[in-house]
């Protein structure tokens, strides 16, 4: 009973629930992790084998669209990393916020937004194009994600 009862160590494994709210690497998910890569690499193979006829009848080097896939895909994976970097809990208790902003720069861009093909989506900033739509995709993910994750002790269940 005594080993049932003993905490296990924290290590690389995928038991890692007794290490620090701090560490980053107790916030990952390894099978999740290597099914989404084995997922870009079917799919940096599937770029690849879709252009490369095309590419070599124009005579235009046929891993061109395979190394941009490889490039996004790595800025995608720092991309994840910063964001497994924080804990979860970090955006849960900014969601609202999180929202308000995104709601701002929704009614800020119906004013004052570029005006593109008849229609105002985006800010202009150099020779970036920012729309706030694309962040309000997320801070609605967030909020609600965060909204339903809320223990509702009190209320009454069904």
């Amino acid at each position: 009973m005594a080993l049932l009862t003993a905490r296990r160590k924290a290590g690389p494994n995928l038991g890692t629930l007794t290490s620090s709210r701090a560490d980053p690497q107790r916030n990952i998910d390894w099978i999740l992790l290597a099914c989404t890569a084995l997922l870009a690499v079917i799919g940096v193979a599937a770029v690849y084998s879709s252009t490369r006829p095309l590419m070599l009848r124009q005579g235009i080097d046929p891993f061109l669209y395979a190394e941009r896939q490889v490039i996004f895909l790595i800025i995608a994976a720092a991309a994840m990393a910063a964001v497994m970097a924080f804990d979860y809990r970090w955006f849960g208790e900014r969601s609202g916020a999180l929202y308000g902003a995104t709601l701002l720069a929704l009614v800020l861009v119906l004013i004052v937004g570029a005006v593109r093909s008849g229609a105002r989506l985006s800010f202009d900033v150099g020779p970036i194009a920012i729309q706030p739509a694309e962040f309000a995709k997320a801070a609605v993910l967030v909020v609600l994600a965060w909204f339903l994750a809320e223990e509702r002790s009190d209320d009454v269940s069904y």
